[in-house]
């Protein structure tokens, strides 16, 4: 399949091209769950590494670099870091991070439509608090999006109020527009996206405190969907590869060939990393009364940096580095293949990375030569087998030498040995691919380093940090007791069947491990295969299954795993659990009897049934304790209810779209027609429904 604009080719079932944004199927299903936290743009990327697995096919084609995947902020589908364009919703991904979805809770929420993309569904279930954009506090009007306008209305006293009448170019923008509306610190401005029929942005802003003002442009042509606000209300962009600064009067350059930026927490400091092949990093305040300052080149990516800037982290031609104050730059460590997890609290840091031996090892390694013998093999000389004899003839006595059948079986046994020996070359010349290396946990309060692991390394995860300290999930096979298969085994089977059999033998031998700063122990049985591990404070809590015969997934459970030193690893079974959606203080909300054929499935908090039917995408769990959800999903409508800690009560049916505020206010938009793209946008009080207005189209994310 190829784009008719531009003649991409696409996979099957993609809606729109990633490379120009055009429609090409049906409506997008954005993908609940896995949106982009969008309350600052970040610089932060987390890296795509190259995990070889335990046991692949012979490499016979040459492997291809692996892309980094980059999630759309508009409807949460995952797309290659390369596209300019989503995949499933045609919104501009230009000037946004490769990294996933944020998993801190924020208020108000908007939840929407569903995918059934099934890969995804555990980065989305336990991504639901990225839906979390906006303030923390009760907003007292709603924005929303009507006739390709931008509408507002008290929600004390219900009225509309259309403020930008050209928000879209057209209605069809309505399906895939992003305006990427947020408030000012204050709330007392309103930033958002104009856009055109070429997708192409002009930024606005709307002071909210005056009824009467009208918005007012800050610059046109925006590059991507992100920017930054600061305290004082300035606002940071990207345009035409030009990072800018704007104060809602005038804006000033900071500058040119800008990939990614980033604003710290506090609003006084910016980073930046350029487009260019040198990488460079530079940081500048955001009062412009210095010079910006260009803190290293060459980056591949930042793995970490705290809230202030106070600790960077990044990789650099296979090493790792740490600025520390926006001054001080130390390489930790080289060689290193990977960062496997951080932990950060108090000013420190604890950096787990894999220093790499070898991602390719040779054949022989994994081979015992039990034919040891050939070595005494000679090739026969026929002149020490040969004898002399006299015999009668017709003529008299006459001399013949005579070649004893031990030559031609020793000749034999010598050919033999050679055939041997090629496979012995062949072992020499083969790879097989497994990495060897070291765990290493780095700690910058000691500055102290400690390899954690150590042998043949594979598949390691991060997972997060306990106690501040950082956690990953590895297969490992020691190497001393790596399995060695026979070489006379080799030579009755052949090198391709011998290559198979070792992969087989490794992937048999390789146990998963748990890594919690420097402790680490063997992980769960060998018959349980590990689905999902999360932290929550200082404990952990893990998703485990069995397969059974026709390699399905059966006998999940839900448990609470040690991260005591003494009995690290240990899982305690608590329920039958298939999806962990979230482990928030102790209370463990999750999913049971889940049905990929409508994503639906049971939803628990510990031991208590919530409800059945439930759409597995739309599960939000929100501050407070409450649990906000669709059921009975139909064509992307259905029932939406709200567990509010005691029971579960219905809001509202044939709901296509809510924005919670609290759970006595959660406007729903309702009676959708996907035909026109409207619906009627109500306001549910905790008891009732009132209609703020008709013929809505989206409700606007803050």
């Amino acid at each position: 399949m190829f784009c008719q604009e531009c003649g991409t080719q696409m996979e099957e079932g993609q809606l729109f091209c990633s490379n120009c944004g055009s429609k090409v199927g049906e409506e997008p299903t954005p993908v609940l769950g896995a949106a982009v936290n969008e309350e600052t743009p970040v610089v932060e990327e987390t890296p795509v590494a190259e995990k070889k697995p335990v046991v692949e096919e012979k490499p016979v084609v040459e492997e291809k670099p692996v892309v980094e995947n980059i999630f759309c902020p508009h409807c949460g589908a995952m797309n290659k870091g390369t596209d300019p364009f989503c995949a499933n919703c045609g919104g501009g991904l230009a000037n946004l991070p490769a990294e996933k979805p944020s998993k801190k809770t924020k208020l108000p929420v908007i939840i929407g439509g569903i995918a059934a993309a099934v890969v995804v569904m555990v980065v989305a279930i336990m991504g639901v608090a990225s839906l979390f954009g906006g303030k923390s506090n009760t907003p007292n009007e709603i924005y929303y999006i009507k006739d390709e306008a931008l509408y507002r209305s008290s929600l004390k006293k219900i009225a509309p109020t259309e403020i930008d009448e050209d928000l879209l170019a057209n209605d069809e923008l309505i399906m895939v527009s992003n305006i990427s509306a947020k408030y000012s610190e204050d709330e007392k401005y309103l930033f958002y996206f104009h856009i055109d029929n070429m997708g192409e942005r002009d930024l606005y802003c709307l002071d909210t405190k005056d009824k009467k003002a009208e918005p007012e442009k800050i610059d046109s042509d925006i590059t991507g969907f992100s920017y930054a606000i600061t305290p004082d209300n300035k606002v940071v962009y990207i345009k035409n590869d030009s990072l800018y600064i704007h104060d809602r009067k005038d804006k000033e350059k900071i500058a040119s060939d800008v990939m990614r930026f980033d604003l710290s927490e506090d609003g006084k400091t910016l980073i930046w990393l350029t487009s260019d092949e040198d990488k460079r990093l530079y940081t500048q305040d955001t009062a412009l009364k210095n010079e910006k300052e260009k803190l290293d080149s060459g980056i591949d990516y930042i793995s970490f940096k705290s809230a202030n800037f106070e600790k960077i982290v990044y990789m650099k031609e296979g090493s790792v580095y740490v600025i520390e104050n926006l001054k001080e730059k130390e390489k930790i460590a080289s060689d290193v293949s990977e960062i496997a997890s951080i932990g950060y609290e108090n000013g420190c840091l604890q950096i787990m990375y894999c220093e790499s031996e070898a991602e390719e090892t040779k054949m022989s390694e994994f081979v015992k030569d039990d034919m040891t013998e050939d070595a005494d093999i000679k090739e026969p000389v026929e002149e020490d087998y040969q004898t002399t004899v006299v015999r009668d003839g017709w003529f008299g006595p006459y001399e013949v030498t005579e070649t004893d059948d031990a030559y031609y079986e020793a000749q034999k046994a010598y050919w033999a040995k050679q055939d041997r020996d090629q496979y012995r070359e062949q072992l020499e010349a083969n790879t097989v691919y497994v990495s060897k290396g070291k765990l290493v946990l780095y700690n910058s309060s000691t500055e102290e380093k400690t390899t954690v692991a150590e042998g043949y390394l594979n598949e390691i995860c991060d997972r997060g940090d306990v106690k501040d300290k950082p956690v990953a999930t590895y297969s490992l096979i020691v190497e001393e007791d790596m399995p060695k298969l026979k070489f006379s085994e080799i030579c009755e089977q052949g090198i391709g069947m011998a290559m198979d059999t070792i992969y087989e033998s490794i992937e048999n031998n390789a146990k998963l491990y748990l890594a919690v700063g420097d402790s680490t122990a063997e992980f769960l049985d060998e018959d349980r295969i590990l689905e999902d591990l999360s932290s929550d404070g200082d404990k952990l809590y893990a998703v485990t299954y069995e397969l059974n015969g026709e390699n399905e997934k059966v006998d999940y459970e839900l448990g609470e795993v040690s991260t005591k030193e003494e009995d690290l690893g240990n899982f305690e079974k608590l329920y039958d659990g298939e999806g962990l959606l979230s482990c928030e203080d102790g209370k463990l909300v999750y999913m049971k009897e889940y049905e990929y054929e409508n994503d639906s499935c049971e939803l628990y908090v510990n031991d208590e049934k919530i409800d059945s039917d439930v759409n597995a995408y739309s599960v939000s769990i929100l501050e407070g304790g409450s649990i906000l959800y669709f059921k009975d999903m139909d064509n992307e409508s259905g029932t939406l209810k709200l567990y509010n800690g005691k029971e579960a009560v219905k809001v509202a049916d044939d709901t296509k779209q809510a924005y919670y505020m609290s759970d006595k206010k959660i406007a729903v938009l309702t009676d959708f027609s996907t035909k026109s793209w409207k619906g009627d946008l109500k306001l549910y009080n905790g008891k009732d429904l009132e209609k703020i207005d008709t013929d809505v189209s989206e409700i606007i994310r803050l």
